[in-house]
């Protein structure tokens, strides 16, 4: 992807929530500006959904540079800093204002990186995606494998402690091989996380216009590709703590462990989503309405923590550490036995298996046919519910295994 693809894509995605100005004559470096300013926005402050109002500002300066220095990096920041505190206007109902710089660079300078570190950026994520050049160039990539070295070693100068990198595996043209010598090579650059994920053709992305016309590897090797992968990076220190994504000890995604763990979360701004206070709600996509202050929900549902049983079981076996029978029964006042039965069933074939704890967590194999693992739970889940309300109509409120 170049600079400019980058920049459409920013703009649209933009477009939806800000008012978004693109500069056809680029003042200095920056080629586009994303403002939003809400009157009166309504946030959730405590879990009893109490609504306090609140202005809310955000503008975010888009700046694009082949190479990203620490002088340009530093002068683009004070720039968006400058402007942004100038559109600010603080007053009573001010809660919070964001200024957001983003740099499209096609390399970034070790001082710019040493900048950015100070700044506080703590951990780094790079999309790899392979070191077989041919099949970056294949994929519409525009780096090489030497980048991403010379990348990795300018992070770790740069005093960045925390680093992943995603990588993907079922590429057109793509071997066992080559994903075997990619993943090789990714843990020779001691990353300390990894993710690791089979490639999904997405609607009007380049690769899904051009399937009819390419070659990928078909499931078997997908699968083989996938359990190699869960083995190798085993053997190298990375422990896999959910599906995709691998770490070494400490380094797991805090952000994303927060939704599969089922924490709660508050979304603003139009179409954004929460999940808080035992409310699962979304704004309407409208950013005139939710500009004007008239805040519309597309949805709202009170569900409380003790209804989310069949998230529970979707999430937790996602993880390595799978779903504790003692933790859903605490939660969710429901016997777990039922589904204890059925993953006996799965153990049986190697697709499940019990921890020391208790607990029950799905193999490397298991997570190849999660989807219709856990569906089936689901739906043994349902149908223990619905023959438990049955015998209660009928005043029958015995406990069966």
């Amino acid at each position: 992807m170049t600079r400019e693809e980058a920049l459409d894509k920013l703009c649209h995605s933009y477009s939806g929530y800000f008012d978004v100005v693109r500069h056809e004559e680029p003042k200095g470096h920056l080629v586009a500006e994303a403002g939003l300013h809400i009157h009166s926005e309504k946030y959730v402050l405590v879990k009893a959904a109490k609504l306090w109002e609140a202005d809310n500002n955000e503008y975010v300066y888009i700046f694009s540079v082949p190479v990203l220095t620490k002088e340009i990096f530093e002068q683009c920041r004070e720039q968006a800093r400058a402007d942004g505190m100038q559109r600010i206007e603080p007053g009573p109902n001010h809660m919070c204002s964001y200024i957001t710089a983003i740099f499209l660079c096609d390399t970034c300078e070790p001082d710019a990186l040493r900048a950015l570190r100070r700044a506080g950026v703590n951990r780094l994520s790079l999309g790899v995606q392979s070191t077989d050049d041919a099949l970056l160039q294949a994929i519409g990539r525009v780096h090489t494998f030497a980048q991403v070295q010379e990348a990795v070693a300018a992070a770790r100068r740069a005093k960045i402690k925390n680093l992943s990198l995603d990588l993907i595996y079922g590429l057109p043209g793509q071997t066992m091989a080559q994903w075997e010598k990619t993943l090789q090579d990714a843990v020779d650059l001691q990353p300390e996380h990894l993710s690791c994920y089979g490639l999904k053709l997405e609607p009007g992305t380049p690769l899904f216009a051009r399937q009819g016309e390419l070659t990928f590897p078909d499931d078997d090797a997908q699968a083989d590709m996938y359990l190699y992968t869960v083995a190798f990076l085993k053997e190298h220190g990375y422990e896999q703590y959910e599906i995709s994504n691998f770490a070494k000890p400490g380094f797991a995604s805090k952000h994303n462990l927060k939704y599969w763990l089922l924490q709660e979360y508050a979304g603003f701004g139009p179409g954004a989503h929460s999940d808080f206070g035992d409310v699962r709600y979304g704004y309407l996509r409208d950013i005139d309405r939710y500009i004007a202050g008239e805040l519309v929900l597309s949805e709202r549902e009170t569900i409380s923590r003790r209804e989310r049983d069949m998230e529970y079981i979707m999430l937790r076996l996602r993880l390595a550490r799978g779903a504790d029978p003692r933790e859903f029964e605490n939660a969710f006042r429901e016997r777990f036995n039922p589904l204890a039965k059925l993953l006996h069933q799965y153990a049986a074939h190697g697709l499940a298996c019990q921890n020391d704890d208790g607990s029950w967590r799905l193999t490397p194999k298991g997570f190849l046919v999660s989807n219709q693992i856990i569906g089936a739970l689901q739906e043994e889940l349902s149908r223990e519910k619905a023959d438990r309300l049955a015998r209660a109509a009928r005043g029958d409120y015995r406990v069966i295994d």
